[in-house]
């Protein structure tokens, strides 16, 4: 098990914004077991690495972000230093661990505002949009347009909260196949060896639909993903209703 040094967590004055970013960084003591993969401490060109930020950009990758952030020397790739990077679309302050100047957390947070609206994602005002970087950034992360981080946008995306469509979608088919009561609480969960409603196995036919479904909406290849739970206890109508509320605001 890892040893993680949290450091003192520094809180800033809270000042008046639109959008903000703060970054939380844990040490860890001990290297992961597939270092070998990872070249600590590379220096890559600016110009580079901001062209590759513009094309994770564009395909609507939010791995951009991290990008930025070692562009700007705020983050680097050492398996030494994980990261939290924590987005927000409100006007509140909220603290981190690494020292960004105010007008450099707007700026981060209004190119963020700006992505999530380009992707026809709507603005969450009541909560963080997150992403985690475990174990430095690899040289075939950033390098190979064919890597995970790279090429797995709806992964990328899912794991920031940002595939509100993808969700309804998926609560939509379930209701219309008769696999979930809109008007109770459904526990679900999949995995790559297939999908569970109220911890029953589907049918080969029906499992590999919503496993399809997962595929295209949230990116789900990931070969050491054995076990997810995607919702627990949903209200489908409940949950349909809010999502498409906050879907109708994109329009």
């Amino acid at each position: 098990m890892k040893n993680l040094i949290i450091t003192l967590l520094i809180f800033g004055s809270y000042s008046c914004m639109a959008q903000n970013m703060n970054i939380v960084k844990l040490q860890s003591t001990v290297p992961p077991k597939d270092w070998s993969s990872k070249t600590p401490d590379i220096c890559f060109d600016k110009d580079f690495l901001q062209k590759t930020s513009d094309e994770l950009y564009d395909a609507g990758n939010p791995n951009y972000v991290l990008l930025d952030l070692m562009k700007d020397g705020y983050i680097n790739s050492t398996y030494l230093n994980n990261y939290m990077v924590h987005l927000y679309a409100d006007d509140i302050r909220k603290p981190g661990n690494v020292e960004i100047p105010d007008d450099v957390r707007k700026a981060y947070g209004e190119k963020w505002v700006a992505f999530v609206k380009s992707i026809n994602e709507p603005i969450d005002k009541n909560s963080r949009y997150d992403l985690y970087y475990w174990d430095g950034i690899s040289t075939e992360d950033i390098t190979d347009p064919e890597s995970q981080f790279r090429a797995n946008v709806k992964y990328a995306q899912y794991s920031a909260r940002l595939t509100k469509r993808g969700e309804l979608r998926l609560l939509k088919e379930m209701v219309a196949d008769g696999v979930a009561n809109p008007n109770r609480k459904i526990d679900y969960m999949f995995n790559k060896e297939g999908f569970w409603v109220q911890g029953v196995s589907l049918n080969k036919e029906l499992g590999e639909k919503y496993m399809q479904i997962c595929r295209e909406e949230f990116g789900y290849v990931h070969p050491n993903l054995t076990k997810h739970s995607f919702k627990s206890s949903v209200n489908f109508k409940r949950e349909i209703a809010d999502l498409e509320k906050q879907l109708a605001t994109t329009k």
